[in-house]
C-alpha cells in the first residue's frame, strides 16, 4: 500500500486519509501526511516464542527433507557427491542455520502483524508467498550456475514448505 501523500496530491481522499490516521496507520503533520514503517508494525504484537517454534521446525524440516528418509539421496547426486562426502558442518554451520531460521521467522511474524489480524490463513498466505519469492530469486542463480531442474526443485521445495510450516506455527499462535 502506498502511503506518500504531500500537500494537495494524494493517493487517498480526505476521508480515506482521516480515517487511516485515526486507525493509526498514518501521522499527520502541519507540512506533510505520511505513514511511517515504525507507526506501522508494533514489535509487541509478535509472539516470539512462536518464532522460536518456528525456526526449530524450518530446522527439523530441513533435517529430514535433506536426509535419505525424504530427498536427500537425490539432492546429493544432483549435487555430484556421495553421502558419505556429507559431514553436515561443524557447529559454526549449524548456529549459522539456526541464525537465518530465526530471521526468516522473525521477518514472517513481522509480516503477519502488517496484515491486521493475524491467523493461520494469514500465516499460510504470507508463508507461501514469501517461499515462492525466496524460490524464484534461487531460480535466477540456478540458471546462471547451470544446476539441474532436480536439484532446484528440491531446494525450492524445502523453502515453500519451510515457509507455509512457519506461517502455519506464526499464523497460530500470534493470532
Amino acid at each position: 500500500m502506498a502511503f506518500r501523500a504531500t500537500g494537495g496530491n494524494s493517493l487517498y481522499s480526505r476521508r480515506e486519509m482521516t480515517i487511516l490516521r485515526e486507525e493509526g496507520i498514518m501521522q499527520h503533520d502541519n507540512r506533510t501526511q505520511k505513514g511511517t514503517f515504525s507507526k506501522m508494525v508494533d514489535f509487541a504484537k509478535i509472539d516470539y516464542w512462536a518464532v522460536i517454534l518456528a525456526a526449530l521446525a524450518t530446522m527439523v524440516l530441513g533435517f529430514l527433507w535433506y536426509s535419505p528418509v525424504l530427498f536427500g539421496k537425490a539432492w546429493v547426486k544432483q549435487m555430484g557427491k556421495k553421502m558419505e562426502d556429507m559431514s553436515g558442518g561443524g557447529a559454526l554451520t549449524y548456529v549459522l542455520t539456526a541464525l537465518t531460521a530465526l530471521g526468516g521467522s522473525f521477518i514472517l511474524a513481522l509480516l503477519v502483524t502488517l496484515g491486521g489480524e493475524a491467523t493461520i490463513g494469514c500465516g499460510l498466505g504470507l508463508g507461501l508467498l514469501l517461499g515462492l519469492a525466496v524460490s524464484l530469486k534461487i531460480g535466477m542463480n540456478y540458471l546462471f550456475e547451470g544446476r539441474s531442474p532436480t536439484l532446484y526443485l528440491i531446494t525450492v521445495g524445502y523453502h515453500i514448505v519451510s515457509f507455509l510450516v512457519s506461517g502455519l506455527i506464526i499464523g497460530a499462535m500470534q493470532g
